[in-house]
């Protein structure tokens, strides 16, 4: 693949280690391959094949040797006309009646003798009934357990249920008659007092504790003063960058402005460019949270974005009535 041709090998001389490599690369040869078959299959065929097939080619020369015996003889007294071949013939007939009766017995018997890998099947098989016969015995004392202990377990709650006297039952509760007094009439309902409006102040008061709270956590998780040359945002104060805080100034800021600025300061950039601009304020508390955190991480859009995918509306990132109904 990387186009270099492999240097030719030496048949003159020792192998050299290019040599080998580019033998071990191509795999192994036609030679190695035959020899390792002959080395697998050989020993197989020589003492599977072989063994197996012996009894067969002996019955097969045998009634083939009787066959050719016979004719040769039938044959033989036909064309001798002085000789009377009758005798002989009833001879060889018998003869190959008992070698042929001989084999038959041979092949019967050997099938009906179980091969080694047969035993070893039945064997297996048997194994495998005991083992199987041993889990269900096992089986069955669990449950046997298990139904002796649920029954010493339930035995004190029965014995209470039983000893309880059959007068605390609901058929046997009687309640003496008596007279009713006859009910009062209703009178009309009162008008009912509107509650009172929660006051404006106490309404900024909540949401600016909401605020503050998601605040700290905002704050600890983006840390004190950072100024990291491959941080593109460049210096960085608990979250503010070089280019935020100019822009809230609207004036140049340095890397010391950075470092210098005050909590105050960064809780009212938080709060005029990412709480106010989501709309936290309308959120339930701990949604607050999540769109507050992570639009001070990816854009107020994009988490407004994110919010409403997860409400199921138009994710265009502007906070409107059918996010918030959603």
């Amino acid at each position: 693949m990387s186009g270099t041709a492999a240097a030719p090998t030496s048949h003159n001389g020792p192998a050299k280690a290019s040599d080998t490599a580019t033998a071990d690369l191509t795999g192994p040869t036609r030679e190695d391959a035959s020899s390792a078959a002959k080395q697998t299959f050989g020993p197989v065929f020589a003492r599977n094949g072989l063994i197996e097939a012996t009894p067969a080619i002996i019955s097969i020369l045998v009634v083939l040797g009787c066959f050719a015996f016979l004719s040769r003889l039938v044959l033989g007294s036909a064309i001798s006309r002085e000789s009377d071949p009758s005798g002989l013939v009833q001879t060889a007939l018998g003869t190959l009646a008992s070698i042929l009766t001989t084999v038959i017995h041979y092949w019967l018997s050997a099938r009906a003798t179980p091969t080694p890998a047969e035993q070893m099947t039945a064997s297996q098989q048997s194994g495998q009934s005991a083992s199987l016969a041993m889990l269900m015995d096992t089986v069955r004392d669990n449950a046997q357990q298990n139904n002796a202990l649920v029954k010493s377990m339930a035995a004190p709650h029965i014995a209470a249920a039983q000893a309880t006297p059959a007068a605390t039952s609901m058929a046997a509760i009687t309640v003496p008659a008596a007279k009713v007094p006859p009910r009062p009439p209703i009178a009309a309902p009162a008008a009912v007092a509107p509650l009172p409006a929660v006051p404006a102040s106490a309404t900024a008061t909540i949401a600016t504790a909401l605020f503050k709270s998601c605040m700290a956590v905002v704050l600890r998780e983006e840390g004190g003063f950072v100024d990291n040359t491959a941080d593109p945002g460049g210096a960085t104060n608990m979250g503010i960058t070089l280019r935020t805080l100019s822009a809230w100034r609207h004036a140049p800021t340095s890397v010391e402005d950075v470092q210098n600025l005050s909590v105050d300061e960064a809780e009212r950039i938080y709060r005029a460019n990412y709480w106010n601009a989501m709309r936290c304020d309308s959120l339930p508390a701990g949604v607050d949270l999540m769109v507050f955190d992570f639009g001070v991480n990816a854009g107020p859009e994009e988490s407004i974005r994110s919010l409403q995918r997860a409400a199921g509306v138009t994710a265009d990132g502007m906070f409107g009535p059918e996010t918030l109904a959603a």
